[in-house]
């Protein structure tokens, strides 16, 4: 449970990151500036396709790996000043071990702390408290989470039919 916690301090810290920066670099700039930081953190991410738009950049058939392990495969992800978001996720290795592999839409919205998820897992809500440092995740599970997911459901803390998580970064 250890490297949930890391992977959700380099989430955060990004998003901070590409908030700040996001809105004085080009498109071009911006979505090669993100994927720099994200090989600093040891995240590498490869994709088949680039498209640059007024609002940002987007990635086709993208991969994530993490210490060169793969750990998703991603349809479509958007990076943008103002949000990151990705659709069609697959997960893979450790990660598809610990909760149902298919996620359907992922979106970080910077500038109001807000993220949401829904797929296979359920649906995920959560807020990020620049301020106070935190993000706080608010999980609806599945059936097939609840059956599968016990590992990665024992880090959080079960409130009123949802399950809810804190990380400090």
């Amino acid at each position: 449970m250890r490297w949930i916690k890391g992977i959700g301090l380099i989430v955060a810290a990004l998003l901070i990151w590409a908030a700040a920066s996001g809105l004085f670099l080009s498109k071009a700039r911006l979505c090669n500036a993100i994927l720099e930081k994200l090989a600093t953190q040891k995240v590498g991410v490869c994709y088949d396709r680039r498209t640059l738009s007024a609002l940002g950049c987007s990635l086709q058939n993208s991969r994530i790996l993490y210490e060169h392990t793969p750990v998703a495969a991603i349809r479509t992800l958007s990076l943008a000043p103002r949000y990151i978001q990705a659709e069609g996720i697959e997960l893979e290795g450790v990660a598809a071990s610990l909760i149902p592999p298919r996620i359907e839409a992922v979106r970080f919205d910077l500038l109001r702390g807000r993220i949401e998820a829904h797929g296979d897992f359920g649906k995920l809500t959560g807020r990020i408290d620049y301020g106070g440092r935190t993000v706080t995740l608010l999980l609806t599970p599945s059936a097939p989470m609840r059956r599968d997911g016990r590992q990665l459901l024992s880090a959080f803390r079960y409130e009123n039919g949802r399950y809810r998580y804190v990380i400090r970064f």
